[in-house]
């Protein structure tokens, strides 16, 4: 037969050990459920990863996912210059504030010949440039559209 301690902290030690080991399955009896949850607090943050599968999700949930949604503020600002014939022609385009670049494209308006497109260096996620040779002896359009959203 094992003798218990007679020291004091060694016996408390025990004590404490004996009534954690007793407790836990009372802690685990009083775990919240999700009736007690309100709605709109859990976060992606609060839910381990993997812990939620497909069949954790309710049909109505999944059509909700596998619907498109909106771009938030999407704008297209389109510019163009007139260019003479033969000549370099340049245009920059930005989007408004607080929106950023998600697209841009740009053309000659008389010819299939597409001119340079690139980001401004300066600000490449609010600013495009489009530069190139008039492909043709007459005056031509160059057109730049820059596609914008919300930044954030």
């Amino acid at each position: 037969m094992t003798a218990l301690p007679r020291s004091g902290p060694a016996l408390l030690l025990l004590a404490g050990a004996l009534v954690l080991g007793a407790s836990g399955g009372a802690v685990a009896g009083a775990m919240i459920t999700g009736a007690q949850i309100k709605d709109g607090t859990v976060t992606g943050a609060d839910v381990k990863n993997g812990s939620i599968g497909s069949k954790d999700i309710t049909p109505g949930a999944k059509q909700t996912f596998l619907q498109p949604s909106a771009v938030s503020g999407y704008e297209v600002v389109r510019e163009q210059v007139t260019v003479a014939g033969s000549a370099q022609g340049s245009i920059q385009v930005s989007c408004p504030v607080g929106k950023v670049v998600v697209g841009a494209g740009s053309f000659w308006g008389q010819t299939s010949v597409a001119p340079q497109t690139f980001p401004n260096g300066g600000s490449p996620d609010t600013t495009f440039v489009a530069e190139g040779l008039n492909p043709i002896a007459s005056d031509n359009l160059l057109v730049l559209s820059v596609y914008c959203v919300e930044a954030g």
